[in-house]
């Protein structure tokens, strides 16, 4: 052998195991954990990208650019079925439909991997869509109380003291009235005359009603009335009475159709202290000299007309008595009653009024109007109050009463008639 081969060859040999031993160094020198290098710098790589996507996210909303939103891409998501409108549209001639991007990507797993299809458009149909309405009401098994109440235990019960509270169908009411009046009155006025004169005069009027609502009513009504007066020309009497009286009115009513009810009604009427005329010691009446009751049994009716300014009841006595006693004999005579005697009893019918009349803000007229008779002699008493209110706690009132009894003596001016009249001014208070 040539030795210049020798040469050559030993030469290519000291430079093949020189690289070899140059790349064993190089593998030595190699870091151990190549893995987590290699996914440090992927996720590196990602973080760069993210910054760029937020870039552009930033600069689309600055342009206030609209992204559309596209729900085919949700069937690369979904476990993989095989649609037939993406075949369809793949390999039908007469079609000229181009695939989008999310069909591409089906088609090319449903020729290339197979086997990862799970499913069918048939069973998605068979399936139906997610949410079905329901047409017929849907009762449940028990009642959704039952189930989240809160059982209550023994320990948790607290006694508990129950008051019950009757209905209250009493209505209380009441005025007091104080006047200062100028007078005048007929000289067969019942207490005594001084034709004309100045008084002071004190009202008490009380109202006791009852009302269960179901047709049946109870109602009371209780007057005192006292007027004292000075008369200059009387040497016996340092003070008189012009006005003094104590009547109750009683009225039961059983509702019978609308605004009619049967009823029975008693009124009782007296006063408290003797009457004298000017300048004489003789006394016209008493306490019990007279006493008239009057009760009478028929119909009400009650009325609330033009818009409630005109309001009251009527009732038609059918069946009606007229009671009068004296207590002082003398004065018997003077009543209608038999002398020596204290009692008569007449037998008749009656007719009482009472109605309000609101004719403008602060001037009313009240009136009560009643009639008897026994069909041998008659009585008529027609009683009016128009008020001026002049503030909620002073007022002023005209006062006039006609009064007419053919079972007395007659007047040699005045007959069976007997007038009352005055003009007050004074205080009221309601409560």
């Amino acid at each position: 052998m040539n030795i210049r081969y020798i040469l050559l060859l030993l030469f290519c040999l000291f430079v093949f195991g020189a690289s070899a031993q140059i790349q064993v160094v190089a593998v030595k020198m190699q870091p151990r954990d190549s893995v987590a290098t290699y996914v440090k710098n992927y996720t590196d790589s990602l973080k760069i990208y993210k910054s760029k996507l937020d870039s552009l996210q930033r600069l689309n909303d600055s342009l206030n650019i609209e992204k559309e939103l596209d729900a085919r891409y949700y069937r690369l998501f979904t476990p993989l079925t095989f649609y037939y409108n993406i075949a369809k549209k793949q390999f039908d001639i007469s079609s000229d439909t181009i695939l989008d991007e999310p069909d591409k990507s089906l088609l090319a797993v449903y020729m290339h991997r197979p086997d990862l299809v799970l499913g069918s458009q048939k069973q998605l149909d068979q399936a139906g869509t997610i949410r079905t309405p329901i047409s017929s009401a849907v009762t449940p098994d028990a009642d959704i109380v039952d189930k989240v109440s809160p059982t209550v235990t023994e320990s948790d019960v607290a006694p508990v003291d129950i008051i019950v509270k009757k209905p209250n169908f009493w209505k209380l009411t009441g005025k007091t009235e104080l006047y200062v009046e100028y007078n005048h009155t007929t000289k067969n006025w019942l207490d005594g005359n001084d034709k004309s004169h100045s008084s002071i005069k004190g009202y008490v009027t009380l109202w006791a009603n009852y009302d269960n609502k179901k047709g049946f009513r109870w109602n009371n009504t209780f007057e005192f009335r006292l007027a004292l007066r000075h008369v200059s020309e009387d040497t016996v009497h340092t003070f008189k009475t012009s006005e003094d009286k104590i009547r109750y009115t009683g009225n039961i009513s059983i509702q019978a159709i609308k605004n009619w009810s049967y009823a029975f009604q008693v009124s009782a009427e007296t006063q408290m202290l003797r009457g004298f005329d000017a300048n004489s010691n003789f006394v016209n009446t008493d306490f019990l000299s007279p006493l008239v009751v009057s009760p009478s049994i028929g119909m009400d009716y009650n009325f609330n007309w033009f818009k409630g300014k005109l309001t009251g009841s009527t009732h038609f006595g059918l069946l009606a008595c007229n009671m009068r006693y004296s207590d002082r004999k003398n004065l018997s005579s003077r009543y209608g009653i038999e002398a020596d005697k204290h009692f008569k009893i007449t037998y008749g019918s009656e007719i009482t009024i009472n109605f309000t009349l609101n004719v403008v803000d602060g001037i009313s007229w009240r009136s009560r109007i009643r009639g008897y008779t026994s069909y041998d002699n008659s009585i008529m008493e027609f009683e009016n109050w128009i008020n001026f209110r002049i503030n909620k706690y002073l007022s002023g009132q005209f006062y006039a009463y006609p009064h007419f009894d053919d079972g007395r003596w007659p007047d040699e001016d005045h007959g069976y008639w007997r007038f009352k009249e005055n003009l007050s001014l004074g205080f009221v208070y309601s409560f």
